[in-house]
């Protein structure tokens, strides 16, 4: 508890006190509307922050599972006893640079790698949904929380 604690208060010069939640329903979070609590829980707004925040986790020994939309992911009835780091809202930026390249956040959407114009030469062009381009190569994350 003590760990905790001090733990927080290093967060808090972070990030300001309502993006800190204790106890976050994670089933708000996940595209099937299923699972318990993480113990805690941020979404941090922009690269800058979610980089002190993820620092900070690494000097502490603290866990954290970074979290996109929520899809493909299945949390425990009985939550999770991690610190959850939200990056969908804030971290979801999709361009590419004109050369061919692609910049994502960690917060993007796998659907809206159809709105990419033109994939790089290392990415062979297919069709996306409604006759769009999509990428080829690309993983859709999927994950599990358990206690």
């Amino acid at each position: 508890e003590g760990f905790m604690k001090e733990f927080i208060d290093k967060l808090r010069e972070i990030l300001p006190e309502e993006q800190i939640r204790t106890m976050e329903p994670m089933a708000a979070h996940t595209t099937f509307r299923v699972g318990g609590p993480a113990d805690y829980f941020t979404e941090p707004g922009d690269e800058e922050t979610l980089a002190r925040v993820q620092a900070l986790c690494r000097r502490e020994g603290m866990a954290s599972y970074i979290l996109g939309n929520g899809s493909n992911l299945l949390v425990a009835d009985q939550g999770a006893e991690v610190f959850v780091v939200k990056t969908f809202d804030g971290l979801n930026r999709l361009e590419t640079d004109g050369a061919g390249g692609v910049t994502a956040g960690s917060g993007a959407l796998w659907t809206a790698a159809g709105s990419v114009p033109e994939p790089g030469p290392c990415c062979r062009r297919f069709p996306g949904r409604r006759g769009r381009p999509a990428l080829q190569g690309w993983n859709l994350p999927q994950g599990f929380l358990v206690p």
